[in-house]
């Protein structure tokens, strides 16, 4: 599976935080920085959603990255 070096990062993320709610603002904190400006919550979504895709057969029926609707995402084995 090839992914870019800020989807590592955030799957890095999601297996260090493995069972944890992860609010897309903690995404942002964390890979982006607590400063940053120009990164929104849509940003965050699509690099989750092109993760999916890499790492489940049916990227509408995730196995691993849950949603957690409208507020966050959690990542389960």
């Amino acid at each position: 599976m090839e992914l870019t070096p800020l989807e590592f990062q955030i799957l890095k993320l999601f297996i260090q935080n493995k069972g944890e709610v992860l609010s897309r603002e903690n995404f942002l904190d964390k890979i982006w920085g607590e400063d940053n400006l120009y990164v929104s919550f849509r940003t965050v979504d699509s690099h989750i959603a092109n993760i999916r895709k890499k790492i489940v057969e049916d990227p509408s029926d995730p196995k691993h990255i849950i949603s957690i609707r409208g507020v966050a995402y959690k990542f389960v084995d």
